[in-house]
């Protein structure tokens, strides 16, 4: 069977919204969407395991984290998630110690 080709490439919008981490949001498009989430872990004054995890439709979908040696100061994680129309998702800040995960961009592209 031949593979046919498309004229037309598939238009993907890419947004930059106001997100947080552990907040859950919902795809109200019609169409998935491809989230893509970058994080700082900073650390002051000791070592940490510094994680965020995406999780779409309450399942856990995707991970990025580090263990930041004392002394080393700031690491930066990425992760990307497809999220699928009228699901939930979130990216959950799961550190071992608070607010050492903090959010640098989170882009959608919705496909």
């Amino acid at each position: 069977m031949p593979i046919e080709y498309i004229q037309e490439p598939i238009k993907a919008l890419v947004t930059d919204p106001a997100r947080a981490l552990d907040v859950i949001y919902t795809n109200n498009t019609m169409r998935p969407i491809m989230c893509l989430v970058t994080c700082w872990h900073v650390i002051a004054n000791a070592a940490r395991v510094c994680r965020v995890h995406g999780h779409v439709g309450g399942v856990y979908m995707a991970s990025a984290g580090v263990l930041v040696p004392l002394g080393l100061g700031t690491i930066h994680s990425f992760m990307a998630f497809m999220v699928p129309p009228g699901t939930t998702y979130e990216v959950e800040s799961n550190d071992l110690a608070p607010n050492v995960s903090v959010l640098n961009q989170w882009i959608e592209v919705e496909m």
